[in-house]
């Protein structure tokens, strides 16, 4: 059927004209003239994770422990780049549902493999010595400064996210909630904003530090709760310095630490990472953990050395078995206090460690799963701290527990505890 040629013509200037009208999705990358930059980041990441890569990981990795370049949707505007590290024999599997929330909200995601994790095949058992030492063996250790391996990773992530486009955002589980909260005291004023999940700066004490407190009134019984809480305290030093300073005192059949057949099962099920390390390994993390402490405190100790800020969130667990929340906390209020960061601290109540991917528990619900990642999404967005509902168990005034819970004069709750004597537990 043939249109007179008068007619095309108008049907071409009124599709001109609807044309010009209709809003056109572009690349956000390049309609925000950051083509350039992306192009930089993506060359620096390629440069360590490519080009460098059998420098940095002298091993195969498991195909889910691979690091991680997701760029931003095309389909919304663009905002910035954000850098998760994943936990401690973890892998960049643990963020795959973070990756997919923020770059449809128009972020570049990356996810780095930590030092030395993911080695392939998936371990599905622990069958010998020599089997499981293939998966740590490439691990930072204590005796050969596997602290300033961590450190420098850090400073080399850092250097990628210094050509990132956009705001910069950086967030980290476990271990690599401390890496996370390492990079914003290494590199001030590089990121916009931090989420620190659970964060382990060292190892937790055996009785997730709850005092024992007297059971009635009376000098006898307080003076069974200062004994039982003095042996407490002294065991856990005790075996921190061990696990930090002298490690070589530790038996060679205790060294080696292996989070059991409930590992190799979820390996089997889908889970990336390794299921066994050793003291040597875990100390090293430890130190990190205890530089970063350290550099934290010398920053606020020191006049006119506040950094430029960053907004940071930190979501932990009550009476957290995979760290210690009292270095946590103690970290918030030393940075929040002295450094004068916008801070805010929750505890989940009833969830595990490693609360964030459902790779690593895969018989669990996870119900909270997605008000986290509602929240989650807010805060990288928005700047929105994470909501809460009622008050942890975890008292502010920790510290000074762990002092007097040796002492004579060991508090005894009386029932005038306020709900601001306690951290608020995070909404689910």
């Amino acid at each position: 059927m043939k249109f007179p040629w008068s007619f095309g013509i108008l049907a071409l200037i009124s599709l001109k004209l609807v044309t010009a009208c209709r809003p056109t999705l572009r690349d956000p990358v390049s309609s925000s003239k950051t083509a350039e930059e992306t192009l930089a980041l993506e060359g620096a990441w390629n440069d360590y994770f490519v080009t460098n890569f059998a420098k940095h990981y002298p091993y195969e990795l498991q195909e889910a422990c691979k690091p991680v370049f997701a760029r931003a949707s095309a389909e919304v505007p663009f905002r910035g780049t954000a850098i998760f590290f994943h936990g401690y024999t973890a892998c960049s599997q643990q963020f795959y549902e973070m990756r997919d929330n923020l770059t449809a909200r128009g972020f570049h995601v990356l996810i780095p493999t930590l030092p030395g994790q993911g080695r392939a095949p998936s371990p599905t058992s622990g069958d010998t010595p020599e089997s499981r030492a293939h998966y740590y063996e490439f691990l930072p250790r204590v005796e050969t400064d596997g602290a300033t391996v961590y450190r420098n990773f850090v400073n080399d992530m850092n250097a990628i996210m210094r050509k990132a486009p956009g705001e910069h955002m950086i967030g980290g589980l476990s271990v690599g909630g401390a890496l996370a909260f390492g990079a914003v005291m290494q590199a001030p004023g590089l990121y916009q904003r931090a989420l620190l999940l659970a964060p382990f700066f060292t190892v937790p004490p055996d009785n997730f530090w709850r005092p024992v407190e007297p059971e009635k009134d009376g000098v006898k019984a307080r003076w069974g709760a200062f004994y039982a809480n003095a042996k407490l305290k002294i065991e856990g030093d005790i075996r921190r310095a061990v696990i930090t300073h002298k490690t070589d005192w530790v038996p060679k059949e205790k060294q080696e630490l292996r989070w059991g057949n409930g590992c190799y099962k979820q390996n089997a099920n889908g889970r990336a990472g390794i299921c066994d390390t050793t003291l040597f390994n875990l100390a090293a993390v430890v130190n990190y953990g205890d530089t970063i402490k350290e550099l934290a405190n010398a920053k606020s100790n020191t006049p006119n050395s506040v950094p430029p800020q960053t907004q940071i969130q930190i979501a932990t667990v009550e009476f957290d078995d995979g760290s210690d929340t009292r270095a946590t906390k103690n970290i918030f209020k030393t940075v929040r206090d002295n450094l004068k960061f916008k801070m805010d601290l929750c505890f989940y109540r009833g969830v595990p460690h490693s609360f964030l991917s459902r790779y690593d528990h895969p018989d669990m619900a996870m119900e909270w799963l997605p008000h986290f990642y509602d929240r989650a999404n807010k805060f990288f967005v928005d700047g929105e701290f994470f909501d809460t509902n009622g008050v942890s168990d975890e008292l502010i005034r920790d510290p000074g527990l762990v002092s007097q819970a040796v002492s004579v004069a060991f508090p005894k709750k009386d029932g005038s505890e306020k709900p601001e004597d306690y951290f608020p537990l995070c909404r689910k």
